[in-house]
């Protein structure tokens, strides 16, 4: 049951968090709460400035800190020097002083950036309202209309529930080789017709071919050695459900083509084995069931409104389509150890499916880590951090 009390106190209390980080940015004037942020390690306990001395504001410019013991003077003083205040305290005796500098570059700046977001914003709000973007607005709302009649003819069957990733379009491998040595050939070959280039491929023998192929992933001695641009000549289509935090990780990947449907709770949703292990499965499953109803009372109305009340461990269903080059750079940088488990199976998957079809295409992605780890992650920062204090 949707406890308002509860939400109301919790949202009280982000907004006394939140004004309170407002006062404490630098605005040019002296203010006692630009110092409420400050913890300084005293008595065994890290302890705000206001708790160790007394702070006045003497001069539009100038905060005063009287220290109460003078054994704390020089660990209020390391404090503030340690902050992003950029402060410069003055100490005399008890007091330390700390002079508030006027913020004049910084305030050019952000008067150069408001006046091109002045003329760059009416620029936008004008071409959206002028002919040509109201025709443009036409264009995208009379392709959606034609989408949505498609759909309500052809669009017959069940909601998928559960992770899914199943490889729907490919070429044949035979096709797919000749396509890439092709387009390996044509660039270094003036005044060839790719047509005749193509012609020629076809009668080089297959073993020939395997061992093209397997040169060209013979070569790259990193992930980071990507494969030549020949391999954008053969394209793949994954039909994928994940859940949508996984979503938005494959969603930086720009150069494919991802194409989503609206976020529901059709699909169904993972349970992270870390719910199950804290004991709170049930707590989990009321959560999404609430969230399932008050979904299904919005989109009534408003199906693309009521996406905002899903949470993200729901189901989403969506296709990406990718060309081979593509395809080794993602698998390869999702599988890696430090990445999430749910993506790197998915990328594992992926890979497997590319493999099943395209074995002898598929050698090029030889960075591709089919392993499981525990932890790696945490691994991985410590070990950064390790090689952060030894430089």
């Amino acid at each position: 049951m949707f406890d308002e009390k509860s939400y109301s106190l919790k949202m009280d209390k982000t907004i006394e968090v939140f004004v309170k980080e407002l006062s404490s940015l630098r605005t040019g004037r002296a203010n006692a709460s630009m110092l409420d942020l400050i913890k300084v390690d005293v008595y065994g306990q890290q302890m705000p400035i206001n708790q160790i001395g007394s702070i006045t504001t003497p001069e539009p410019r100038m905060i005063n800190i009287q220290v109460w013991d003078v054994n704390n003077v020089s660990l209020v003083d390391a404090a503030i020097k340690k902050s992003d205040l950029g402060l410069n305290p003055q100490i005399d005796g008890q007091l330390i002083r700390l002079p508030v500098p006027e913020l004049n570059e910084e305030r050019n700046l952000a008067s150069q950036i408001k006046r091109e977001l002045d003329k760059t914003v009416k620029s936008f709000v004008r071409r959206a309202n002028d002919r040509y973007g109201k025709a443009l607005q036409l264009y995208l709302v009379n392709i959606r209309e034609i989408s949505q009649k498609l759909s309500k003819k052809h669009a017959i069957g069940v909601p998928r529930r559960g992770n899914k990733v199943k490889l729907v379009e490919y070429e044949t491998e035979p096709n797919s080789i000749n396509s890439i040595i092709t387009g390996l050939i044509y660039e270094q070959s003036p005044s060839i017709s790719f047509a005749e280039i193509q012609k020629n491929v076809k009668k080089i023998s297959s073993r020939e071919k395997r061992k093209i192929i397997n040169d060209l992933a013979l070569i790259r001695k990193n992930r980071r050695h990507r494969p030549p641009r020949a391999f954008e000549m053969v394209n793949y289509t994954f039909d994928l459900v994940t859940n949508y935090g996984m979503f938005r990780d494959f969603h930086r990947h720009r150069a494919l083509t991802l194409e989503r449907q609206l976020l529901t709770t059709d699909n169904g949703f993972d349970i992270p084995n870390e719910v199950i292990e804290l004991g709170i499965k049930k707590e989990f499953n009321n959560c999404m069931n609430f969230t399932k109803d008050v979904f299904n009372l919005i989109k009534k109305k408003n199906p693309v409104q009521g996406q905002y009340v899903v949470n993200f461990a729901y189901n989403y269903p969506y296709f990406m389509n990718m060309n081979l080059r593509e395809a080794t750079h993602l698998i390869e940088l999702r599988t890696v150890p430090q990445g999430h488990i749910d993506y790197r199976r998915v990328a594992q998957k992926m890979f497997n499916s590319i493999k099943k079809k395209h074995p002898i295409l598929s050698n090029i992605m030889k960075y591709v880590d089919l392993n499981e780890y525990e932890l790696e992650r945490f691994e991985s920062e410590k070990r950064t951090e390790e090689k952060r204090n030894n430089n």
